[in-house]
């Protein structure tokens, strides 16, 4: 039997994990992606915001994932192991190390996103299902002369008000995230003080607002800057609210997974989350 070892990825092992990750979500020859996440990962490290663990068969890196780090809270991600290595349980032992890893920091809570696949293996260590987030398509936006009365603007900035704003909806300081995101090309749309959203590459999200109109008005403004996809909690109505008229009707919105949490949940504001950062494909 082949022998499994695993090792903390460092920087120079980044470009062969990257390629096993995508492969193991079969995009392995999308070269703009697999840039985007190499940069991203390369960030993670650098700024200290993540520790990563590989797998190697034969000092051949087969499976990879992250613990996010934060304040007294942790988030697994990355998790994906090549296909061809699928059944021989790296994917549990990746995820077994990463909870070892997460005691060091002695974390109250940990979260991640779930595929149905995945579900099952994070049920196993005592994860329980917080809520569902749908992946939405945005319709494109014309109708500049609408915003010249709004007082929206994007810029690379994070100002103090919207990291408060931030910490009262998810009960987390992420201030270092959106230092990296910011420093990674991300930019920030802010809209009368009352709410702002994150834009990276296509996508938008966290989108945080003190009200369903502030959202509705961020979600519309994006798609001028070239966003093209959300991804929505459905933790609420809210979504029902400020949604309709700005989703284009495609089949991938009914593309879903769930957030799901390990020890104390976090005190949430459901009421400011419109939109979330991250999602799990696969």
């Amino acid at each position: 039997m082949e022998q499994i070892e695993l090792i903390n990825l460092k920087e120079s092992d980044l470009q062969p994990a990257v390629k096993v990750f995508l492969k193991a979500f079969q995009v392995e020859n999308e070269v703009s992606i697999a840039s985007n996440i190499h940069k991203l990962w390369n960030d993670l490290i650098r700024y200290e915001i993540a520790d990563f663990i590989a797998a190697s068969v034969d000092l051949r890196i087969v499976g990879v994932g992250a613990l996010i780090k934060f304040i007294n809270h942790g988030w697994i991600s990355f998790l994906g192991v090549d296909p061809d290595f699928q059944k021989m349980k790296i994917g549990h032992n990746i995820f077994q190390a990463l909870m070892e890893r997460s005691q060091q920091y002695s974390y109250c809570s940990l979260k991640l996103n779930a595929t149905e696949t995945g579900r099952k293996l994070y049920l196993k260590f005592n994860f329980k299902p917080e809520y569902e987030v749908i992946q939405y398509y945005l319709k494109p936006e014309y109708n500049l002369e609408e915003f010249k009365d709004w007082d929206i603007h994007i810029d690379r900035k994070i100002e103090s008000w919207c990291l408060n704003l931030d910490q009262q909806a998810f009960g987390v300081d992420r201030t270092l995230f959106f230092k990296m995101m910011i420093d990674a090309g991300a930019k920030i749309i802010k809209c009368s003080k009352q709410g702002f959203g994150l834009v990276s590459q296509d996508k938008l999200g966290p989108i945080v607002a003190e009200n369903f109109k502030i959202a509705r008005k961020i979600v519309k403004f994006s798609t001028v800057v070239g966003v093209k996809k959300i991804f929505v909690p459905q933790h609420s109505d809210l979504s029902s609210k400020y949604l309709p008229g700005l989703i284009a009707n495609r089949k991938n919105n009914l593309r879903s997974c769930t957030r799901m949490v390990w020890g104390n949940h976090l005190q949430l504001n459901d009421r400011y989350m419109f939109g979330a950062h991250s999602f799990a494909f696969g």
